[in-house]
């Protein structure tokens, strides 16, 4: 139930200007509602907005406008151009990402507003403890860390881990507490090392953002939206590879492992050569590994990658490698009956996968076994391979 407030309570000197800007373009309402929240946050002030009305909504009278001028800033970040989060749902809608976003995207958005105005309320003469109610809440960083570990590496959506990490990678970058700096440097440097990949995307469209003077918000989530997306796809890849190894990995395959996933998600797709938006497919009762070149697009893309799991040992890694070097060596040239029969395009994959052996130069022997034999057998299995 909502009781209306009278705003010029919450009108003073430092405000004013800024609530008769924006009196001139929206309508304002101050509303308290009258029940107890749950979750015990009753300083909880929020703001919506549907055209021209913009109505302020809060739980706990504090008696003073720091609460309300935040809300303003709100208020005005969006008639800079700022998206609200309810009007970027639709960038979620019928994908994978809803599930990676939506109990969470307030919050991220929440973050990217804040870094427009803190400045503005500052200089309003407001104080930095005034900024959020929860400013001097206690931060569990344990909590927080074992919260992302307990759901985090299954990659199933909807998944907590996955969520928290995003949401507290930038409840740590928004932070304004100098207080809570050492816990957050901590937070941090836990999430780098749980996922460097998904870690950069988020720290790089954050840099994007308190980098820029734009207020477009909605152009970089949606960037952001579709890179951990990619990112999950390719997780959920690498998992289900893992599964086909009988006897395990060693570390150092593990890790050489993610990162040709990594290429051939990520770095293949933003390649002025290949520009890849093929598939990875596994276990398909191919014969042999191969990439599928789509001939029904001018621009000759990989359309799928078939990948031959039958052996159950690193011999699937090097037939990946030698596939992630079809791609970056782009199409071929002929393509009659997608197939060429061309032993040194074969020979460059090879070679091209090889560059990545370079931080596991132990494994280079093996792989040149793997090699030399698909070369041995080429004529024999060329019918079968499309590239």
């Amino acid at each position: 139930m909502l009781t209306p407030t009278n705003i010029k309570n919450y009108i003073d000197h430092r405000n004013h200007d800024l609530f008769k800007r924006l009196s001139k373009s929206y309508t304002i309402t101050l509303n308290k509602i009258l029940e107890r929240r749950d979750d015990g946050n009753h300083a909880l002030w929020f703001c919506r907005i549907n055209q021209d009305e913009a109505d302020v909504t809060y739980y706990d009278d504090i008696e003073s406008s720091c609460f309300f001028t935040h809300e303003l800033l709100h208020i005005d970040v969006i008639s800079r151009g700022f998206t609200d989060f309810r009007d970027l749902l639709p960038l979620i809608e019928s994908t994978k990402k809803n599930l990676l976003f939506a109990c969470i995207l307030g919050h991220i958005n929440n973050m990217f507003a804040h870094t427009k105005f803190y400045k503005d309320f500052l200089d309003l003469g407001y104080r930095p403890d005034e900024f959020v109610s929860d400013y001097d809440s206690t931060l569990n960083i344990n909590e927080i860390i074992n919260t992302i570990n307990a759901s985090f590496d299954n990659r199933e959506l909807p998944n907590e881990g996955v969520n928290t990490f995003i949401s507290s990678y930038f409840t740590a970058k928004e932070n304004t507490n100098p207080a809570k700096n050492y816990g957050y440097s901590e937070l941090i440097e836990f999430l780098e090392n749980k996922n460097k990949w998904l870690f950069q995307i988020l720290d790089r469209h954050w840099k994007n953002w308190i980098g820029s003077t734009t207020y477009n918000n909605a152009e970089i989530l949606s960037s952001l939206f579709d890179q951990t997306e990619i990112w999950h796809n390719a997780e959920k890849k690498t998992n289900e590879i893992r599964s086909y190894f009988i006897n395990g990995l060693s570390d150092i395959l593990h890790i050489l492992l993610d990162e040709i996933i990594r290429k051939i998600y990520h770095d293949c797709r933003i390649s002025i050569i290949a520009q890849s938006t093929a598939q990875l497919l596994t276990n398909t009762g191919n014969s042999a590994s191969h990439v599928s070149w789509n001939k029904e697009k001018p621009e000759l893309k990989p359309d799928r990658i078939f990948l031959n799991i039958s052996a159950g040992d690193e011999t699937i890694i090097w037939d990946l490698l030698h596939e992630y070097g079809h791609l970056i060596d782009g199409p071929p040239s002929d393509q009659i009956d997608n197939k060429l029969k061309d032993k040194s395009r074969e020979m460059k994959a090879w070679e091209n996968g090889m560059i990545l052996l370079n931080k596991a130069p132990q494994y280079i022997s093996d792989y040149k076994m793997r090699m030399e034999f698909c070369l041995n057998t080429y004529d024999k299995l060329s019918d079968e391979w499309e590239v």
